[in-house]
């Protein structure tokens, strides 16, 4: 479940430092990610958004993760199947291993 953080704790996070020592501010890779899990992949739901996420609201979405539906089925399936792609890219001769051996020769 992708909750968000915010705050001055976080503000560094979001500030790149270019080349040319331009400072730029971007949209921080969490909020893409989170994005991501619920809408493209499948496999989590957003906390509303705020500045601080109550205990209710953690409740909310562990209850559509976990209540044994259709949909929560559908997440949990979609989590295993990105876990084990994941390994499997990780692994001796996967996809990571391979492109970053060819990247550093």
């Amino acid at each position: 479940m992708p909750i968000q953080l915010r705050g001055e704790n976080h503000r560094l996070e979001i500030i790149t430092i270019l080349p040319d020592e331009r400072r730029m501010f971007r949209e921080p890779l969490w909020v893409t990610n989170a994005k991501l899990m619920e809408d493209s992949w499948r496999c989590g739901v957003r906390a509303v958004k705020g500045e601080i996420v109550e205990a209710d609201e953690i409740v909310r979405c562990l209850e559509m993760v976990m209540d044994g539906g259709d949909e929560s089925r559908d997440m949990r399936k979609n989590a295993k199947k990105w876990r084990d792609l994941a390994r499997e890219a990780v692994d001796d001769g996967g996809s990571s291993q391979v492109n970053l051996k060819m990247f550093a020769d």
